[in-house]
């Protein structure tokens, strides 16, 4: 007979086989696995940033060391894994683990020195979590960036932000506020009281991005853009601070659509020009318009001695005429960055080129600012890989070029902004190739009386980004807004820099 009460309810068995009427149940336990081998290979580096001999690092960088292994966090300190001066002193900080504590970053306990270079080291008394050392040390060194001037205030920037719509932006000065407007709304900042309130969406102008922004004196004009898909815009609106009101703007006789163009405002009307439209194969339209909004009407540009189309350009009015240079006529190749431009006078309705003698590499992406006499181009990128870290200015009485000091501290960039400060130009953010400081928390002001450049402190800096808005109020610069390099937009970012 059988024995029930073998039979046993627990989810882990042995083997039960009945070997016959009279022979009951035999109980087989099954072979225990074999317990793994040992942990017999030793951790090493596989690599660590700033990398070895990376220049102009922002002075708050931290010391970051990547193993292939889990480390003992006990062997990890200032003996195994150091950060020293030129002198020899050991820079104080601590240790953070990341990644299962396969990666170590070192935070130095207060900001780096300026111009400095530092040395790290790490030791073989590093262990993994079976105690086998590192295979081998390392020792490697890098240079900070120059110690700056100035002050940064971050802005507090609370309010109701779509942070999609930070990523594509453009902003205006009314001598009180700021005005930012892209993808699909908009705000007012005001440094005075440090506030953000955001504009009224009645009858503003649809999402786009690439688009312009001009001040009037009393309005914004936006215009232009892409919609997305290749939907190129020709519409645009004006908004009135006062009445937190949009009024739309006539499309009769407006240009085609168009996107990456230029718009200045010369005191009687907005002035629009080049841009790329089209589909993945882009088109450069040569034409452009003046748009007078006291009686909400387009004119066209002559396109006699035009120069030759172009997006991603700069233009500056300086006066009397908008002058455009540089810039993209094409996606496809680098061979189509621009070192070309022109000037035209909306009084006579005319354009000169301007020489080609002296002029600086080609070049899109810049920034422009005009200074009061001159045209001072800087950065941007002539090439897929190729960013500059040159400028020059330009004087549109004598028609000649002269080449600007190289910023000796700054790392060549593009997607930055520029704004004239009373005798300066600062430049500042952008996008950079250089891996350990892809988008740098540095900027510069450059004097062109005495052709010298002094650097923007770190110290309180806003987080690195591109295409972010920048205006100069009269007194100090606002930045906000951007793209921190990854297509993710900042929310609640900005500050204020006081030179």
């Amino acid at each position: 007979m059988v024995d029930f009460r073998l039979i046993h309810t627990a989810i882990i068995l042995p083997v039960v086989i009945f070997t016959g009427c009279g022979g009951g149940f035999e109980f087989f336990s099954p072979a225990p696995s074999p317990p793994p081998p040992p942990d017999t290979t030793p951790p090493s580096i596989m690599y660590f940033t700033p990398s070895v001999d990376a220049p102009l690092v922002d002075h708050e960088i931290t010391v970051n060391v990547y193993f292939n292994d889990p480390l003992n966090r006990a062997t990890v300190n200032s003996n195994t894994f150091s950060l020293r001066m030129p002198n020899n002193t050991l820079v104080n900080g601590t240790f953070e683990f990341y990644n299962e504590d396969k990666d170590v970053r070192f935070v130095p306990a207060t900001p780096l020195d300026g111009f400095t270079q530092y040395t790290s080291s790490v030791t073989t008394g590093i262990t993994n979590i079976v105690n086998l050392h590192l295979t081998e040390g390392d020792s490697w060194s890098f240079s900070t960036a120059p110690t700056g001037i100035g002050n940064w205030i971050p802005t507090s920037l609370t309010g109701p932000i779509d942070t999609r719509d930070s990523l594509f932006i453009t902003s205006v000065w009314t001598g009180s506020e700021m005005l930012v407007w892209g993808g699909s709304s908009g705000y007012r900042y005001n440094p005075a009281t440090d506030t953000l309130t955001a504009m009224s969406l009645v009858n503003s102008p649809s999402q786009r991005s690439g688009h312009t922004a001009v001040w009037t004196g009393t309005e914004m004009i936006i215009w232009g853009g892409a919609g997305g898909n290749y939907v190129y815009l020709n519409d645009g609106a004006r908004y009135n601070p006062v009445t937190d009101t949009w009024h739309s703007i006539t499309l009769t006789e407006a240009p085609e659509g168009r996107a990456s163009h230029t718009a200045v405002w010369s005191g009687q009307e907005m002035l629009i020009w080049g841009g790329r439209n089209g589909g993945y194969f882009a088109e450069y339209p040569e034409e452009g318009g003046k748009y007078n909004p006291s009686t909400d009407s387009w004119t066209a540009m002559t396109t006699a001695n035009v120069p030759s189309g172009r997006g991603k350009h700069t233009a500056v009015w300086s006066g009397q005429e908008m002058i455009v240079w540089g810039g993209i006529s094409s996606i496809l190749s680098d061979a189509y960055y621009l070192s070309s431009g022109g000037r035209y006078n909306p009084s006579t309705d005319t354009w000169l080129r301007t020489t080609n003698t002296d002029t600086p590499t080609a070049r899109g992406l810049h920034t422009a600012i005009w200074s009061g006499s001159e045209m001072i181009v800087w950065g941007g990128a002539s090439g897929s890989w190729d960013y500059l870290e040159s400028g020059a200015k330009y004087n549109p009485i004598t028609d000649t070029w002269f080449p600007t000091m190289t910023a000796v501290g700054l790392l060549p960039r593009y997607g930055h902004s520029a704004v004239w400060a009373v005798n300066a130009m600062i430049i500042w953010g952008g996008y950079t190739h250089i891996i350990d400081t892809q988008l740098p928390r540095t900027g510069g002001l450059y004097y062109p009386q005495n052709d010298v450049w002094l650097y923007t402190t770190t110290t309180n800096a806003p987080v690195g980004r591109t295409d972010h808005a920048a205006v100069w109020t009269g007194s100090e610069m606002i930045i906000w807004g951007g793209n921190t390099g990854s297509g993710i937009p900042l929310e609640n970012g900005g500050g204020v820099y006081i030179p």
